[in-house]
């Protein structure tokens, strides 16, 4: 199954990956926990939570400029303080 990689990027730009295998490391009625094993198309292999891919391409340029507009507000937070 295919998935793009989120988790780096910030740093790196999404990255698209195969899921390899899927390990449920939690399994109780309330919380279920996996953690994939995905590879990349140059053959790089990631272990990631399920919070840290996506399943289509627009969710995953989504997701990352959620986490470009999160990390811009802490830096101008801290900016703030810092000058304060």
């Amino acid at each position: 199954m295919k998935a793009w990689i989120t988790k780096y990027a910030l740093t790196g730009g999404i990255i698209e990956a195969e899921i390899i295998e899927q390990w449920n490391v939690r399994n109780d009625p309330v919380c279920v926990m996996a953690k994939y094993l995905c590879q990349s198309q140059n053959g790089n292999k990631y272990i990631l939570d399920s919070d840290d891919f996506c399943f289509d391409y627009e969710s995953a340029i989504q997701k990352a400029e959620e986490m470009r507009q999160e990390k811009i507000a802490s830096l101008k937070s801290r900016l703030r303080s810092w000058r304060e």
